[in-house]
């Protein structure tokens, strides 16, 4: 790996980004739906049955349970709440966490949209941050630079008080002197007043306007201009106007503070959108464990920055305050992939509601379809007692949000990309990531998830758990009515998640320390719907005319079909984006490279590497971690270490796609053989179409090859029963 960004710096390996997640990047274009059927009527050539699952816990597990009524009542806090959510004592996975997690992965797997995403602006501050995130903030917020001087602020930053316009707030400016609606006064000139320098406050005060502002020295050869004032007091005098002296937090090297003029009634107010509002709101009451001035009351000072049209951009309680950027979320993914008048699989199947479409009719299929599949919750299996894990408190279940562009946004060079280089919300052209999936880990335990610091007295952040503990077995229900042969593959994709036995879902709370993790076996049974109605009952039960099919064929036709819409003559399993899906799928030792880095290692803004480059960048570190089915590829692999030379008589090492065949040694988890003319490598078919003994013949096509000694050849059987 090439150890240098693009501007030529060294990448230290301490300082590269690690993640307890990643992302499944997105495509430039869906593959829609098939046409979808009425609901009213079944078809002869669609599928209609169920899936019966047994749910294994492999880390712990855990999905908080409802305040009962009396908690309720006492007002009990969610977050006190540690009782896993259950029924009359025994743990239940809710069907809809189930289902959630099922179409997840279809919208994934079946190249669908990316939903829901948010319209909202991101809010950010960065005024000391050197990226071109922090550029992007300081050309906003500052006026341009001329000859090593800079305005502070940009004269379009102005000061103002918050009001209410009927139902809306709004701003009403501050009366300006000179073009300065507020001016700073120095900290020694608080002193001088008899002002306590608290922070977060506000105090009424008298101050004297300036003519111009003054330049500043602040670093070498580099100064701002400020408007400050040579005169401060607690009481009015001569020459002195009424202000309200804003301080912010207490900084080592903070030397002055603002002052804003009193309200300017014959201006008119500034209306606050409802939207901008929201936004501010949101990013308000956000808790980040540092205390800021809250704008909630009217006549709380504010300061607003407008744009060139004067139009309000945005506002808050400092002056460098946090700002909106240009785009939302949803403005940075392809436009393909927020086309609402298209359907895509996952939403043929699970359904959805175009709110744009309210002008259409009651039941016109562009307003809104029914879902085809349902969940049932997940109850324990029979035999079960030991469900739960002792009550603890876990880590502070924070992460880094969307601000965190260098981990959210594509980057251009990748891991490589110079800090300037960054994309940000302000670019247009910058593109969302992917898909969040966190990182499936193995032997993840209460003592890894567990607080070990003190919790102080009233803390708001730490919450209770009892999770249930792994080993746990549960079952659950998926049914479906009138898929097609391809929504079914996807189903069946998502249910089985083939290619490894090492593939593992993840659901409820701690996703981020491990807890989740859980192995999904699904058997399925298909409805024979003119049999299930030519007679009533079978002996003494009802008659069900269900019959057990193998899901493969139908996996199968769902991986062409998004091969043929995507124009891919490749293998499914080949397309980029299903490579570091089944990466992210796979369950991995846990270490260092799937936590959180420490607050001081985000200071630089390291780009967060692809999936499958987290597992390459690191061989030592992966020395004792199973092969990745997404890191396969038809690239030789050289043979294990000190393994004698071939003979003439064996063939080339095997590449994925080869037929191999050979003898039956072992029907267990599968058929296992040896490779005719393979030395050193073993085979292993691990979805069987049909049954073999020891002893048998069998052919199958590689798929997989996984390093070790031997090298196992992961196959998919090709059935020799079937004339061809």
């Amino acid at each position: 790996m090439n150890n240098r960004d693009s501007q030529g710096r060294r990448i230290e390996p301490a300082k590269r980004a690690r993640a307890p997640y990643n992302f499944i990047p997105l495509q430039d274009r869906i593959v829609p739906a098939e046409e979808l059927p009425d609901h009213n009527r079944f078809y002869d050539n669609r599928r209609t049955g169920h899936f019966d699952v047994t749910l294994i816990t492999d880390t712990p597990l855990y999905i908080r349970g409802m305040l009962t009524e009396t908690e309720a009542t006492a007002r009990t806090e969610n977050r006190d709440k540690s009782d896993f959510f259950q029924l009359q004592g025994k743990p239940i996975v809710p069907g809809s966490s189930l289902r959630g997690m099922l179409r997840s992965l279809v919208e994934i797997v079946a190249f669908g949209k990316i939903q829901p995403v948010t319209d909202k602006r991101l809010v950010y501050r960065a005024v000391g941050d050197t990226t071109s995130y922090g550029l992007s903030y300081r050309e906003m917020m500052l006026g341009p630079a001329k000859d090593g001087v800079v305005d502070y602020p940009t004269r379009n930053l102005r000061g103002g008080y918050l009001e209410r316009n009927g139902h809306e707030w709004a701003i009403r400016p501050a009366k300006s002197f000179h073009n300065e609606t507020f001016v700073f006064v120095e900290t020694d000139q608080l002193q001088d007043a008899n002002i306590p320098e608290k922070p977060q406050d506000v105090v009424d005060v008298w101050v004297e306007p300036v003519p111009s502002r003054r330049s500043h020295p602040v670093q070498k050869e580099a100064s701002i201009n400020v408007a400050t004032s040579p005169r401060l007091s607690r009481t009015q005098q001569p020459g002195l106007e009424p202000g309200t002296l804003v301080i912010s937090g207490k900084a080592p090297k903070r030397k002055r503070y603002p002052v804003i003029f009193s309200p300017d009634h014959e201006q008119p107010l500034i209306r606050i959108p409802r939207e901008m509002w929201d936004v501010y709101e949101a990013d308000r009451d956000m808790q980040r464990g540092i205390r800021t001035r809250p704008l909630r009351e009217v006549g709380n000072p504010l300061f607003y920055l407008l744009d060139a049209k004067g139009e309000l951009v945005f506002f808050g309680p400092t002056i460098m305050f946090r700002l909106p950027p240009r785009y939302s979320i949803r403005d940075l993914i392809p436009p393909a992939l927020k086309e609402d008048g298209i359907a895509d699989i996952a939403e043929a199947m699970f359904g959805y509601v175009d709110k744009r479409s309210q002008g259409t009719k009651q039941g016109d299929k562009a307003r809104a379809y029914a879902s085809r599949v349902t969940v049932s919750d997940a109850h324990p299996l029979d035999g079960q007692s030991d469900f739960f894990e002792k009550r603890f408190r876990p880590k502070i279940l924070g992460s880094p949000k969307p601000t965190t562009f260098q981990h959210y946004l594509d980057q251009r060079d990748g891991e490589r990309t110079a800090k300037e280089n960054l994309s940000h919300y302000a670019h247009g052209n910058a593109r969302l990531r992917g898909h969040k999936l966190y990182w499936r880990q193995r032997g993840i335990t209460v003592s890894d998830v567990e607080e070990k610091g003190q919790v102080a007295p009233g803390d708001r952040q730490h919450t209770w758990m009892r999770p249930v503990r792994p080993g746990v077995s549960f079952s659950f229900r998926v049914q479906f009515e009138n898929l097609s042969d391809v929504e079914l593959g996807a189903l069946a994709w998502a249910l089985t998640l083939p290619g490894s036995d090492q593939h593992r879902h993840q659901l409820g709370m701690g996703k981020p320390y491990g807890m989740g993790v859980v192995k999904l076996d699904a058997r399925l049974f298909l409805g024979k719907r003119v049999s299930r109605y030519s007679r009533l009952f079978d002996g003494s039960d009802w008659l069900t005319a269900e019959a057990e099919a193998i899901p493969d064929e139908y996996i199968r036709r769902f991986e062409r079909h998004v091969c043929d819409a995507l124009s891919w003559t490749g293998e499914f399993r080949e397309l980029g984006r299903i490579r570091e899906l089944r990466t992210m799928l796979t369950a991995q030792a846990k270490a260092l490279d799937f936590s959180y880095m420490d607050i001081l290692d985000f200071k630089k803004r390291p780009v967060l590497p692809k999936p499958s480059e987290v597992l390459s960048r690191s061989g030592a570190q992966r020395a004792s971690l199973p092969a990745s089915p997404a890191l396969a590829s038809s690239r030789p692999i050289p043979p294990p270490p000190g393994a004698a030379p071939r003979g003439p008589a064996v063939k080339a090492r095997p590449e994925i796609g080869n037929v191999v065949k050979g003898e039956v040694f072992s029907v267990d988890n599968g058929i296992s053989f040896s490779p005719e003319g393979y030395d050193g490598y073993e085979a292993h078919i691990p979805h069987i179409l049909r049954q073999r003994k020891p002893g048998d013949p069998v052919k199958g096509r590689v798929i997989e090859i996984r390093d070790g000694d031997p090298i196992t050849l992961i196959c998919e059987q090709i059935d020799t029963s079937k004339k061809r």
